[in-house]
């Protein structure tokens, strides 16, 4: 089949932008963020499409999943992963993150949002900073 510019369509970095863009608009939030990482194309039109790439809370709480994403060259903004891993309850992952990423006040808040006093006691344990002015 051929492409708007009269290319013949052989795989998917072939097809036009509009295209990718409304593909990954079907993506489920869990899928997209890995999709994002194969590519300096897909990250921009999985940004465009959906206004943000994240690591995404389901994907970020999952040992396996940041510690593929860590391999695969993501450069997460500091806490990032952790606090999702404490809003969820993670402590594997709470602590993964704290080793290998580092870890903000921002960790505490999204655990005390969900309720996981457990993970506040480990953050704690773990001396993370409460605050962040000092």
């Amino acid at each position: 089949q051929k492409s708007k510019m009269g290319h013949r369509v052989r795989c998917l970095v072939d097809l036009p932008d509009d295209a990718l863009e409304h593909l990954i608009e079907l993506v489920d939030a869990d899928s997209r963020f890995p999709l994002a990482l194969t590519s300096r194309r897909f990250h921009n039109l999985s940004q465009r499409s959906t206004g943000y790439v994240t690591c995404g809370a389901p994907f970020c709480a999952r040992l396996p999943a940041l510690q593929w994403a860590l391999g695969a060259g993501w450069s997460p903004r500091t806490g990032l992963a952790c606090a999702h891993a404490a809003g969820h309850g993670q402590l594997d992952v709470v602590r993964f993150a704290w080793q290998h990423l580092g870890a903000d006040a921002s960790a505490y808040a999204h655990a005390a949002a969900a309720g996981h006093l457990h993970v506040i006691e480990e953050l704690s344990a773990l001396n993370v900073p409460r605050d962040t002015s000092a």
